[in-house]
C-alpha cells in the first residue's frame, strides 16, 4: 500500500487544512458495531500525525481538532454533542449514546480513566466503576441532575428528566423500558419489577440473547433504601500543554506494547488492537537561547545564550517534561565532553524535585554519550504519571 506524507507550516492562532482520502475503504466502514467489548477493525488508513514547534517561542495549548471534534475539556465534549434546542431528555440520551460509542470494556484498575477527558483521550476504555463517573461528568456538565446507582457488583448512574429518575447504563449499554414501552425506567422501578430488566438486552449489540444473562442482570437490582442525589466528581483534567521550541507530540495508530494499568491489556478481548502509543519528544537547541524555555532550575550555568558552565564547581540544569497523556516509558539521549578525571557527568530523574533517582553517569574522558531507557520508572502497575524532571 502506498504511503503519503503531508506537511503544514502553521504561523497563525488558527489554521485549517484538508486531507483528501482516496479509495472506498476507511477505518469506520471496516469496523464491527461498537459493543460492550472492543470492536474489530480490518483497516486503519492513518499511520501517524506529528505536531512540532519549529519556532523559537513556546506555543500554549496547540492542538489538532479533526472534523470539529474538540475533546480537550468536559465543556468542549458536551458542546460537541448537545445543542441549545435540546430538552433534558434529549441531552441525557445524546450524551449516553455518544459516550458508549467511544469506549470499550477494560480498565487500568486505578480509576485514572474515571475522568471523562482522560477516558476519551488517553485510554478509550472503562469498566463500570470508571464508566458511571465519566457519564455522570458529562450529564452534570450539561446541567442535568445525577445520582449514584445501587446495584450489587456493578456501578451505575441515574439521570433526572421529565419528572423522574432514569437508568442509562453506559458500560453494559442498558436501558429498561417501563410497561408503556416508551418511558425509560429508573433503578427503583427495576427493583420493583425485575421483568423490566429481563426483557431488555445487556452487554451491547454484539452479545447474544441468553436467559441466564437476563436473570443474572435482574438479580443485581434489589436496593430498597433511600436514594440520595449524589455522585462523586473526579479531579478535573484537560488536554493542555505548552509546546516548547524543539518539542513535538506524535499521535500514532499502532502500539509498542506499552500501557498503564495493573492488569495486562491482553486479558481484555482484542484490547491490544486499540491500544496505541504516541511519542512526546523534546530536543532543545543547546547552542542558542531557546533551550531556556524548558529549564525550570539552573545552577552555575551561563545566565544567557548557549548551554555552558559559568565559573567552577558543580553545575545543574533541570528540565521539565509534562504530558497531557499518561507516560508509559521514556528515553534520554545526551552527549557530554568530559575533559578531566575529576569531572563527573550524571543524569537523574525526579517526580517531586526533592527525591532524585540517578539513571546514568559517565566515567570516560572525551565525548561521552548517554542513552538511557526510563521504562523501569514507569511500570504499568505504578502510579499514573503525567510528568517528570
Amino acid at each position: 500500500m502506498e504511503q503519503h506524507e503531508h506537511v503544514e507550516v502553521i504561523q497563525s492562532d488558527h489554521h485549517t487544512y484538508r486531507i483528501e482520502m482516496g479509495g472506498t475503504v476507511d477505518g469506520v466502514n471496516t469496523r464491527s458495531p461498537v459493543g460492550y467489548q472492543v470492536c474489530d477493525q480490518a483497516f486503519e488508513p492513518n499511520v501517524s500525525v506529528q505536531m512540532e514547534n519549529v519556532g523559537d517561542t513556546p506555543v500554549v495549548n496547540p492542538w489538532l481538532i479533526p472534523n470539529g471534534r474538540d475533546w480537550r475539556t468536559v465543556e468542549a465534549i458536551v458542546g460537541g454533542v448537545v445543542t441549545p434546542d435540546m430538552d433534558d431528555a434529549e441531552k441525557a440520551l445524546a450524551l449516553w449514546t455518544f459516550q458508549r460509542g467511544c469506549r470499550f470494556h477494560a480498565t487500568p484498575y486505578d480509576r485514572d480513566n474515571g475522568n471523562v477527558v482522560r477516558m476519551l483521550n488517553v485510554y478509550g476504555y472503562t469498566l463500570c466503576g470508571d464508566d458511571s463517573y465519566a457519564l455522570a461528568d458529562l450529564w452534570r456538565a450539561s446541567r442535568l441532575r445525577v445520582r449514584n446507582g445501587h446495584p450489587v457488583g456493578h456501578s451505575t448512574t441515574e439521570v433526572f428528566y421529565n419528572g423522574m429518575w432514569h437508568l442509562l447504563d453506559g458500560d453494559e449499554h442498558v436501558i429498561c423500558l417501563m410497561r408503556d414501552n416508551k418511558t425509560i425506567a429508573g433503578e427503583a422501578e427495576i427493583v420493583a419489577d425485575h421483568d423490566l430488566m429481563k426483557r431488555t438486552h445487556v452487554y451491547g449489540i454484539l452479545r447474544e440473547d441468553e436467559r441466564d444473562t437476563d436473570e443474572f442482570s435482574a438479580s443485581l437490582f434489589f436496593y430498597e433504601e433511600e436514594r440520595k442525589e449524589e455522585k462523586g466528581i473526579y479531579p478535573a483534567h484537560q488536554m493542555a500543554m505548552i509546546l516548547r521550541p524543539g518539542e513535538a507530540l506524535t499521535w500514532r495508530w499502532d502500539g509498542r506494547g506499552k500501557f498503564h494499568g495493573r492488569e495486562n491489556m491482553g486479558s481484555w478481548r482484542n484490547a491490544w488492537t486499540r491500544v496505541c502509543n504516541g511519542v512526546l519528544g523534546y530536543q532543545p537547541d543547546l547552542g542558542g537561547p531557546t533551550w531556556r524555555h524548558g529549564a525550570v532550575m539552573l545552577e552555575n550555568l551561563a545566565p544567557e545564550g548557549a548551554f555552558r558552565m559559568f565559573g567552577s564547581g558543580e553545575a545543574t540544569a533541570v528540565f521539565e517534561i509534562k504530558s497531557p497523556y499518561v507516560i508509559v516509558g521514556g528515553r534520554i539521549r545526551a552527549q557530554f565532553r568530559r575533559t578531566y578525571l575529576h569531572e563527573r557527568v550524571a543524569l537523574s530523574v525526579s517526580f517531586d524535585r526533592e527525591t532524585w533517582i540517578e539513571v546514568w553517569s559517565g566515567d570516560t574522558l572525551g565525548e561521552v554519550t548517554a542513552d538511557v531507557c526510563l521504562d523501569r520508572l514507569f511500570p504499568p502497575e505504578g502510579e499514573a504519571r503525567y510528568g517528570y524532571d
